[in-house]
């Protein structure tokens, strides 16, 4: 028989499953709260706004938006532009790494010589 003082092992852990319920409801109302608030401040905003200030910033954030697509064009130009060269030397240099490169590639691929042996001379 079991001893009627000593409670059952399943009451001990009632109370603290209560106490952990209470906790995560007590912090779900004040999320609750924290994002009613929230929408109050927010639709007090959108009643106090200045249609013409909206208008005026759309304006002046399509100018920008403006600008700065020209800036991104003019700044890809002159990155191509900085890869060209600027004079007979470059371009041999330029040359010549590509000639080595090609050279290479034919000899790790081991593509019949007389295909490739001009451009390695």
């Amino acid at each position: 028989m079991s001893n009627p003082t000593t409670p059952p092992a399943g009451a001990a852990q009632a109370p603290a499953l209560n106490t952990e319920i209470n906790v995560r409801i007590n912090e779900v109302q004040a999320t609750a709260n924290a994002l009613a608030q929230e929408v109050r401040m927010l639709e007090g905003m959108l009643a106090n706004r200045d249609p013409i200030l909206c208008q005026k910033l759309k304006n002046e954030n399509a100018e920008l938006q403006k600008r700065f697509d020209l800036l991104k064009s003019v700044l890809f130009a002159m990155i191509l532009e900085s890869y060209q060269p600027r004079n007979a030397d470059e371009v041999k240099l330029q040359y010549e790494v590509l000639r080595l490169a090609a050279v290479d590639y034919f000899k790790k691929t081991k593509t019949d010589p007389e295909i490739w042996k001009s451009i390695e001379s």
